[in-house]
């Protein structure tokens, strides 16, 4: 597996409309982008892929002053994902977290 990490706000969204479920509310990228602040926070969204396909996301947040990571959307516990196609890799992808 490679890993990549992307800062970009228009990448990070095209890459979890791709991986996000988008069966409740909290799924949809508008909704959850409303809790990102961007002069606060960094968008850290660490993909996993093998070859040319994508086959993990870990969507994350870094609070610019403090250093803490979160997942995107911040403290809100509603609904947060790893997407991982192979979960015997979770291990690999946690370890690129920040």
């Amino acid at each position: 597996m490679n890993f990549k990490t992307y800062k970009s706000y228009d990448q990070c969204r095209k890459l979890w409309q791709k991986f996000s479920p988008s069966k409740r509310l909290f799924d949809i990228w508008e909704l959850r982008s409303s809790f990102y602040d961007k002069k606060e926070h960094e968008l850290c969204f660490i993909t996993a892929k093998e070859g040319r396909n994508y086959v993990g996301l870990l969507p994350l947040m870094t609070n610019k002053t403090t250093g803490e990571t979160n997942y995107f959307g911040d403290w809100f516990p509603e609904r947060n994902y790893i997407f991982l196609n192979d979960k015997t890799k979770m291990i690999e992808l946690l370890a690129k977290c920040p």
